[in-house]
């Protein structure tokens, strides 16, 4: 379609209504990888797993495997319960204009519902200072570096087996369905305890099925 003087136009309404319908259906969608709910799931499992052994999360924490789809999202939601510095990593590259707006809208659940993503107790007033440090306008328009700037929030390109890090680096340490591709197994284990502070806790899924049903490894 296009007017007199030869330009396309688009058709917002027919737009509006499949953006729509696609953002409802998928907002909801804990399997939707880009989706606040999809970080909420993940999130919260690690949380529940690593409060058994550590009670205080003002460390360091990484994320393996970390996805080319919402890098940071689950690194956020540990961020915003205490977590000092986090870490994604993932030998994949990934759209960081995607990765920004993806982030956008996790943050804006987590201001939405403090309550519901403040898993850990934090005190409000820190977990808004948290929150803060985040340019909302940034991300929104897709600049990933400029939105996290702020942060202490990184996105490592690396796989397990040569892991940029410094020794004794890490308190924290998460992967899912990540394990089952390394190639050198046995090499990926000594890069994990070797970055690795003394009395961290690691936590990992494997998936030996199939990932279409990844979240029941």
């Amino acid at each position: 379609m296009t007017n007199p003087e030869g330009t396309q136009l688009i058709d917002h309404r027919y737009l509006d209504e499949q953006f729509t319908k696609n953002r409802r259906m998928l907002w909801t969608d804990k399997i939707w990888r880009q989706g606040p709910e999809r970080a909420y799931d993940v999130s919260s499992q690690i949380i529940s797993a690593f409060r058994k052994y550590k009670t205080n999360f003002h460390e360091s924490y990484m994320e393996m495997g970390c996805g080319v789809y919402s890098p940071l999202g689950v690194s956020t939601v540990m961020y915003l319960n205490g977590v000092e510095n986090c870490i994604a990593a993932d030998k994949h590259g990934t759209d960081r204009t995607r990765s920004a707006e993806a982030l956008y809208d996790l943050l804006a659940a987590c201001a939405l519902e403090p309550k519901r993503w403040n898993m850990t107790g934090l005190k409000q007033t820190k977990y808004f200072k948290r929150l803060h440090t985040f340019d909302i306008g940034a991300l929104q328009n897709g600049n990933l570096s400029k939105g996290i700037a702020n942060t202490p929030l990184a996105y490592v390109f690396s796989n397990l087996e040569n892991v940029p890090i410094a020794d004794n680096t890490m308190a924290f340490i998460s992967s899912r369905e990540t394990l089952e591709h390394i190639l050198d197994f046995r090499q990926g284990m000594n890069e994990l305890y070797r970055i690795m502070k003394p009395g961290g806790v690691s936590l990992h899924s494997i998936d030996l099925v199939d990932h279409r049903i990844y979240r029941e490894p």
